[in-house]
């Protein structure tokens, strides 16, 4: 991923109170550059892959998946 970076995750749950918070404002700068991001490519994007772009899903929680097995 280009804006949040598994280095950038570890960093942002780092048991150094010091270093969480330096992530923290390194997570803060990469949400505005990705946000920044999708408005420059939205008139591209399909209306479908927009409406999901917009979608805030930072408490979602997964109620159920189906996943179809196909036979060999």
């Amino acid at each position: 991923m280009r804006f949040f970076t598994p280095e950038l995750y570890v960093r942002f749950n780092s048991s150094d109170d010091e270093e969480a918070d330096r992530a923290n404002e390194a997570w803060e700068a990469a949400l505005s550059e990705y946000r920044k991001h999708l408005v420059g490519i939205r008139d591209r994007m399909p209306c479908q892959v927009r409406k999901l772009a917009e979608l805030c899903l930072h408490d979602a929680e997964l109620l159920a998946c189906e996943q179809a097995v196909e036979p060999h």
